[in-house]
């Protein structure tokens, strides 16, 4: 104990010192007491939190990723540089070929990168798992792509993926096109069974993915589409037991244990009319990995053909990861880090309930993500500290831009009002003539409800003005 007390001290007087420090000094400060922090339990450790947040000014779940990061981009970080994952860092494998793959198409590369986990989830299916005592982990995945329309090419970015899938021919059923929730169960029923010599014979389980590349269209209209959210919202966890399930005409179908992910698309707007207050509610957005962004990273006028045989490699590889099988586990090391991580963050849940469900599930999302990373890197079914770390690291990359996802959602039609004038100016670089934000608002609202909102974000200290021109100024980023 009194090594323990020394060590704490000594970590505090180095954060004193950091204060005012330039980010070159303050990363040598993170990488001791980074090092001082994981040898500390209990009140030790807490003391240590309340100290780096104070000195440093960054959170303890920023501390712990940060004192594992490269220098440089720990630099880039502590100098106020945008926190994303490093996508070059993806491990060698079937996720690192498949980014090269569609370097040249203009979609993010978070895009593309999520689309790549979604689908090597997909081809595992439920022959690998993780026991996690009272329940099992598949590493199934609801990824959903968000960006205004025609910004991010988010509908292409979704059938590179499921091309690939297709074409690899394994085992996962595709349902790609508008179902009802008993047709998705009749398809999951069928992709459960083989024919020999013209006999069905049941293979004990199912796997398949929803591809939605518009998610509206595959949801319907808003007031129907409630039992199909419920339907997704249980089949997600994939139970252990056989589903039962009572048809609108009273019979019965019964549906083997099954793997189910989804890959979908949206805009901002269409998910809001697309989901019901039932989809946050009862656990539907807490299940998926919403991926949203504004812009993207690449402008590519003409795309050329992606690299010769790449297709081929990669359809190659979704077969071999499609033959993996058994219980994934964590090493001794693996299996610390995880303990220390879910004890730092068990009570770190937002009080907003469209963001809630996500962090209470974030444990199960971590490992989720951990066992593709394995599957795809070549790393067998042994989950290291690196792949978690990483693993971490590409959720907590989405993870910023989940308010602004989730906005619309609920919100009056004054809301989405107020949403889109602001997603406007900051399209526009900040800078606003009132004129112009007038005629692309007027098929929503007339010029006395647009002066009625520029004096609401004025207030709300969102935007400045009007300057000389009736300029507007965005001072503050919404969401």
């Amino acid at each position: 104990m009194t090594d323990h007390n020394e060590a704490l001290e000594t970590a505090r007087r180095a954060l004193r010192d950091a204060v005012g420090l330039a980010p070159a000094q303050k990363a040598q400060v993170v990488k001791f007491v980074g090092g001082v922090r994981s040898k500390l339990r209990g009140f030790n450790r807490r003391e240590l939190d309340q100290a780096i947040l104070v000195s440093l000014g960054i959170t303890r779940e920023q501390m712990r990723v940060y004192e594992l990061l490269p220098d440089t981009e720990l630099l880039r970080r502590l100098g106020g540089g945008p926190v994303k994952p490093a996508f070059s860092e993806a491990p060698e494998g079937w996720i690192r070929d498949y980014l090269t793959y569609t370097q040249n198409q203009e979609s993010p590369t978070e895009f593309h990168f999520w689309v790549a986990v979604s689908v090597i989830g997909a081809c595992l299916g439920r022959r690998v798992t993780f026991d996690k005592g009272y329940y099992r982990v598949v590493p199934n995945h609801y990824v959903l792509l968000v960006s205004p329309p025609g910004r991010c090419r988010r509908s292409v970015a979704t059938r590179i993926g499921i091309d690939l899938l297709r074409s690899a021919q394994t085992t996962t059923r595709i349902i790609g096109e508008k179902v009802t929730p008993e047709g998705l169960l009749v398809t999951l029923q069928a992709a459960a069974e083989i024919s020999t010599n013209g006999t069905a014979i049941s293979r004990g389980s199912s796997t398949a993915i929803v591809h939605a590349p518009e998610l509206s269209v595959f949801l319907g209209r808003q007031q129907y589409n409630e039992g199909m959210i419920a339907l997704l919202t249980t089949l997600y966890d994939s139970p252990d037991d056989p589903f039962e399930y009572i048809t609108r005409t009273k019979e019965s179908l019964t549906i083997p244990p099954c793997a189910l992910s989804m890959l979908g698309a949206s805009a901002p707007d269409w998910l809001a009319e697309s989901l019901p207050q039932v989809a946050f509610g009862g656990g539907f957005l807490s299940r998926i990995i919403i991926v949203h962004r504004e812009n993207t990273d690449r402008v590519v006028a003409i795309p050329k053909p992606p690299p010769g045989g790449w297709k081929e490699k990669l359809v190659a590889g979704l077969r071999t990861i499609s033959s993996l099988t058994g219980f994934a586990t964590m090493d001794e090391e693996a299996t610390g880090w995880y303990e220390d991580w879910y004890e730092d963050t068990k009570d770190s849940i937002p009080d907003d309930m469209r963001l809630s469900g996500y962090y209470e599930r974030k444990q199960d999302h971590l490992i989720r993500l951990a066992i593709v990373l394995s599957a795809a890197g070549g790393g067998g079914l042994v989950l290291t500290r690196p792949i978690l770390e990483r693993s971490l690291a590409y959720l907590e990359g989405v993870e910023p831009e989940l308010p602004r996802a989730f906005r619309q959602i609920g919100a009056t039609p004054i809301g989405r009002h107020h949403d889109r004038i602001l997603a406007q100016i900051e399209r526009a670089g900040g800078v606003m003539p009132a004129t112009k934000w007038l005629q692309m608002n007027s098929n929503y609202m007339d010029r006395k409800q647009f002066r009625e909102m520029l004096a609401t974000l004025l207030q709300e200290g969102y935007i400045t003005g009007p300057e000389e021109g009736n300029l507007y100024r965005l001072v503050k980023r919404h969401g």
